[in-house]
């Protein structure tokens, strides 16, 4: 069998590996599957068509795994069209992104590095790229059994008439099905075939077969791109970029606009010293209590934190720091932007610690910890950037916000969250048990100690939420959607 047949083979397999695993059925330990055969298809066509380059695109492997398994061990089904599903959004994009990126430095297409800003359209075109090619398998296909060099005639009209039928079953399921609905004689003319019979084939099994086949054409589509050398044109763009003169700009211009912004950042500094670190909050504006002044100016900090990494990244890469005089002046202006947005950046923790103190604990509000955190070790880089030039920066920090992405995905948000509130609770009186219930199974266990709650009201709220939560897990699932917070979710209830 030739390689391009194992190519379609195989594809197909998958198509049909994805709608086993994911039609009409949660996601579990599907996922972490289902990634294992779409890994090993990869590879299989890297290794069969342009080769595999020995680096250490390897270790993508194991985001790719460990963001795979999320699916396994927390129902992130769950928290679809709640207040964290921006995290669950991010995650198969993550992986998507992975992927695509370590095929990319597997292979010998892509020469660009993975830390130029040039990769990122690298990566959206080996994923949108293989789109042109989803006409080939069935190309080939036709060309293989219905367009022989020599037919013989009958055995031409046999296969072309076969041909006709295959593509037609499936709108003739569809047609049949709305024409029955359509007119009541000729539903009933058709009463004579059983109903389930009918509902099977036009409601699932055309179904499992479209989304087979996108999946199977699409893998296949994507081998077929494999085979596409592009590396001359992209060495060609490449040497192309590389050969221009890089402009900067003007050191004065910079050197203004750096010190202007820090004359205001030290005011703002001032302030934070004054009134939120110091004892300054008796003087408070009147109508400003102590959370209500925290929660004004959080998100405001967290606009300008982020507008410093901006402009100092940009005043890097575009101003000339080895001049003598002028890149001392620009590097001491950088660094002292740097300090005022550690500034900013505890001042954003300590105001979202006294609002989660006052209002409570949320996945958003945790999620923003981490992001605070983030910042904190990213702008450590930038500042050792500026004194060490030859740090690579852009790699530290794409590989910082992997790790923290990963991190932030195994905290198991929920069941801290569910933790912190009841312990908060039993201290202050005080919860919002209309959150607790948009928590996912992982919160279960700690959700259940409010059964013994002080509150009558919280005590028959929980009861009931409960027992709503226990005849979901009862219900019936196949071993694709088994899931380690609903196994944990339902030994707790029992």
């Amino acid at each position: 069998m030739k390689n391009y047949e194992k190519f379609i083979l195989l594809s197909y397999v998958l198509g049909a590996l994805y709608s086993f695993l994911f039609y009409n059925k949660a996601l579990g330990i599907s996922v972490p599957i289902f990634m294992i055969g779409a890994l090993l298809f990869l590879l299989f066509c890297l290794h069969q068509t342009i080769g595999i380059k020995k680096n250490t695109a390897w270790l993508l492997a194991i985001p790719i795994a460990l963001l795979s398994f999320r699916f396994f061990l927390s129902d992130l089904s769950f928290r679809l069209f709640r207040d964290n599903s921006l995290l669950v959004f991010f995650i198969p994009l993550a992986i998507v992104v992975l992927c695509t990126a370590m095929v990319l430095l597997l292979s010998e297409k892509c020469p660009v590095e993975w830390t130029s800003i040039h990769f990122i359209p690298k990566i959206l075109h080996g994923f949108f790229a293989p789109i042109q090619y989803f006409a080939r398998p069935y190309r080939w296909f036709y060309s293989k059994f219905f367009s022989s060099p020599q037919p013989r005639q009958s055995n031409g009209y046999v296969k072309k008439i076969l041909l006709g039928l295959c593509l037609t079953l499936p709108f003739l399921f569809i047609i049949v099905r709305l024409l029955a609905s359509a007119d009541m004689v000729f539903g009933q003319a058709l009463s004579s075939i059983p109903k389930l019979i009918i509902d099977e084939v036009t409601n699932h099994v055309v179904v499992v077969i479209l989304v087979t086949l996108f999946v199977g054409t699409y893998a296949c589509a994507y081998a077929w791109n494999l085979l596409v050398d592009d590396q001359n044109t992209a060495i060609k763009a490449e040497g192309s970029h590389q050969t221009k003169e890089k402009k900067y700009f003007d050191p004065i211009v910079v050197t203004t606009i750096l010190a202007t912004i820090n004359i205001v950042y030290i005011a703002f500094s001032f302030i934070q010293f004054s009134y939120l670190f110091g004892g300054g909050l008796a003087s408070l504006p009147e109508g400003f209590s102590y959370a209500e002044y925290a929660r004004r100016g959080f998100s405001e900090l967290l606009v300008v934190t982020t507008l410093n990494f901006s402009i100092m990244l940009f005043s890097l890469y575009t101003t000339d720091l080895k001049r003598k005089h002028t890149g001392r002046i620009i590097k001491g202006m950088l660094w002292t932007m740097g300090i005022f947005t550690y500034v900013m950046l505890f001042s954003s923790f300590y105001r979202m610690r006294m609002y989660e103190q006052a209002y409570g604990y949320t996945y958003q509000r945790i999620f923003v910890y981490f992001f605070l955190c983030l910042e904190a070790v990213l702008l450590l880089a930038i500042l050792w950037h500026i004194v060490r030039p030859q740090f690579p920066l852009i790699k530290v920090c794409i590989i910082t916000t992997l790790v923290f992405f990963v991190c932030l995905n195994y905290l198991n948000a929920d069941k801290m969250i569910a933790k912190e509130n009841i312990d908060r609770y039993f201290e202050t009186g005080k919860i919002d048990i209309e959150y607790l219930k948009t928590l996912s199974y992982d919160a279960i266990p700690q959700i259940s100690r409010l059964s013994e709650a002080p509150d009558a009201y919280v005590v028959n709220e929980v009861a009931s939420y409960l027992a709503d939560v226990k005849i979901k897990l009862c219900k019936p699932q196949s071993w694709q959607e088994f899931n380690w917070a609903k196994y944990k979710a339902k030994k707790a209830l029992e």
